[in-house]
């Protein structure tokens, strides 16, 4: 893009001989073609930085959301655990209860 504007830039500067209507068009032209590549530049400078944030951001939410599946298979292993252990304990006052025979009496 630069080069298109760096080319038509050399080929104003050798139209000395145009009227000078056609030179202020011209200059116009010119002036907004720069204001444009400007404009193109720094869009493209942010896309850029966007781009690189948001792979920053990335890894960020891809690494919390690894801590987040690492921490619920704990916690499941963790209920898992305490739940057998609570039927255990039941099981186990139960059939001491059962067993004693002093229920109810």
């Amino acid at each position: 893009m630069v080069a298109d504007v760096t080319d038509y830039r050399n080929q104003f500067e050798n139209l000395d001989n145009l009227p000078s209507e056609a030179r202020m068009s011209l200059s116009r032209v010119d002036t907004s073609l720069q204001r444009s590549t400007a404009i193109a530049l720094e869009s493209e400078r942010l896309g850029h930085e966007t781009i690189e944030d948001l792979a920053i951001q990335r890894e960020r939410l891809e690494g919390a959301r690894d801590r987040l599946e690492e921490a619920n298979t704990e916690l499941s292993m963790y209920f898992f655990k305490v739940n057998i252990n609570i039927q255990s304990s039941i099981y186990n006052a139960f059939d001491s209860w059962h067993l004693d025979g002093s229920h109810g009496k």
